[in-house]
């Protein structure tokens, strides 16, 4: 007979039923907070029970459940497989019975929905003592957010790179033009220096020795006073000229090198402004390119200047040596008045010193840096550091191997039409200071230079350019009207520029009437003169009498 439960049994069974419920009630609550459904699969009846919040999930109606067939065909075709794999592995006992998974379901009103599914899969004993599948037991949580959200980042890092590699080739960029702007300004001031001691210097011993004539064929003391005043003025002017050649390209650093001009420097310092200057120098540390030494000398000098005008001392001192890492260090410290940094730093842009920007930035452009040290009354020490890849000199196998490394990040232009050009004008120094205007226009060619008219007419039969500078007054033989006037009897397509130090009504009629398409001073802006020399051919421009 079979024995009858006890009160004490009865209850402890309720109490044990209230707490699995209870227990269940926290799951489901937990789920649904976290936004999970759930669901039970019986593969060998192919059953699946779902939850309502799974059922919301999927988008189907209350009490709905999807067949298993139903779920794998809303999958996602490029998810699928994927997910396929994923149950099939779960199924054999041998893999594990948890399996996950990630994939795209298309819900009733058309749209792709991300699932997170986490399953695990029971087993049943055979006879035979295999195992068999015969229930899945999962939860899934709908992830479209996350994944949005994870694809939107992926774009961003994209992006970011995508800058991060624009500013580098930028940076790159403004390397190289910051290298090619120095060679520029290297270049320019040797050719200005070169103009006033070849050609201006000339003109003014010239003029010194007509004065020595003068003086010496003084008739009287009036005479022989105003021939000492122009001989003094014209001394001045060669002594200035010799003064400003020297300043612009000072023969000591081609020549010698950085070191040897900076003694020069310290030389000069003290004769123009009282400074002294006490040098500390290793003969390792001389740049081996000249475009690094003329940086840093022009760094040095701009140092040296601000020393003068704030420093409020007469002595500094300059180091230049080589740190133990390789790097070049320039160095300019005194003992005057100094300055807080920090008011330096929380200067804006357009009131910050352009000494000390440029230096700044033309260091930066190399990899190097500035570090200023001073305190009010302390002094100041200004320290320039050229880390050891910019040292390399010019010319080197890695600086030849380099634009081959970049070519990837090389961009073609069209190249603009080119005009040829023929210069005439009488005197050399016009012409010369044309061929230099021209220099750095990648679409104009200086292709010959004349100096009278019959020259012209007959270099312009032979050069054929298309585009021609003519002085008015060339001479007795003929002047700029008459060549214009021959030239283009014989090829009127080219066009045909004069050019004048006045501005004459009657010389430009006189010019436009020969066929000249342009007439403008040569005091004028050279902006003019390069956009008549790159507007279409015809008579469109006017006669000027006045430069604009």
């Amino acid at each position: 007979m079979r024995e009858r439960p006890s009160g004490d049994d009865i209850s402890e069974r309720k109490r044990a039923e209230a707490a699995l419920r209870e227990s269940e009630e926290r799951l489901r609550i937990a789920l649904e907070g976290a936004r999970f459904g759930t669901f039970d699969y019986y593969p060998q009846t192919d059953k699946m029970d779902w939850d309502d919040q799974l059922r919301r999930i999927w988008g189907v109606g209350p009490g709905e459940a999807l067949s298993y067939a139903e779920v794998v065909a809303r999958l996602h075709p490029d998810d699928r497989p994927r997910m396929l794999a994923a149950v099939a592995d779960a199924y054999d006992p041998r893999s594990g019975d948890d399996y996950r998974a990630e994939y795209r379901v298309i819900r009733p009103d058309g749209s792709w929905r991300w699932h997170d599914t986490r399953g695990r899969v029971q087993f049943e004993r055979c006879a035979d003592g295999s195992n068999r599948p015969v229930r899945v037991i999962g939860v899934v949580r709908d992830v479209t957010e996350h994944k949005t959200a994870e694809a939107a980042l992926v774009e961003l890092n994209r992006a970011l790179k995508a800058q991060v590699a624009e500013v580098s080739r930028q940076a790159d960029q403004l390397r190289a033009l910051a290298s090619r702007l120095s060679r520029v300004e290297q270049h320019e001031r040797q050719r200005l220096a070169k103009i006033l001691h070849d050609h201006l210097q000339q003109l003014l011993v010239a003029a010194q020795m007509q004065s020595s004539t003068l003086l010496r064929e003084a008739a009287n003391e009036r005479q022989r006073a105003a021939a000492c005043a122009v001989r003094d003025v014209l001394k001045e002017a060669l002594s200035v000229s010799r003064s400003l050649t020297v300043e612009l390209s000072p023969p000591v650093l081609r020549e010698a090198g950085l070191i040897a001009a900076l003694e020069w420097l310290a030389e000069r310092m003290q004769e123009q402004h009282g400074l002294t200057l006490r040098l500390h120098t290793e003969t390792r540390a001389e740049p081996g390119g000249d475009e690094l030494r003329f940086l840093l000398f022009e760094c040095a000098r701009e140092l040296m200047l601000n020393v003068v005008k704030h420093a409020d001392v007469d002595t500094a001192v300059l180091v230049l040596v080589r740190s133990r890492g390789g790097a070049l260090e320039l160095s300019v410290s005194d003992e005057g008045s100094g300055f807080d940094p920090d008011v330096v730093t929380r200067r804006r842009p357009d009131e910050t010193s352009f000494g000390l920007f440029s230096i700044k930035e033309r260091l930066a452009h190399l990899g190097g840096r500035m570090s200023i040290l001073s305190a009010p009354g302390r002094g100041t020490q200004v320290t320039l550091s050229v880390p050891t890849a910019a040292l390399r000199p010019q010319g080197s196998a890695a600086e030849a191997a380099e634009p081959a490394a970049r070519v990837g990040e090389l961009r073609l232009y069209p190249m603009p039409e080119s005009r040829r050009v023929l210069l005439v004008d009488d005197h050399r120094i016009v012409r010369q200071g044309l061929a230099g205007l021209f220099r750095f226009e990648a679409d104009i060619e200086v292709v010959g230079e004349a100096d009278a008219g019959e020259q012209a007419v007959t270099m312009a039969a032979e050069l054929q350019p298309d585009v021609i500078i003519m002085d008015v007054k060339l001479g007795a033989d003929m002047d700029g009207i008459e060549a214009t006037r021959r030239v283009l009897a014989c090829n009127p397509q080219v066009r045909v520029i004069g050019l004048s130090m006045h501005a004459d009504v009657a010389v430009a009629t006189a010019m436009r009437d020969a066929g000249a398409a342009a007439y403008l001073t040569k005091d004028g802006p050279c902006e003019e003169l390069l956009a008549a020399i790159r507007a279409k051919r015809g008579p469109e421009l006017r006669p000027s009498a006045a430069p604009v």
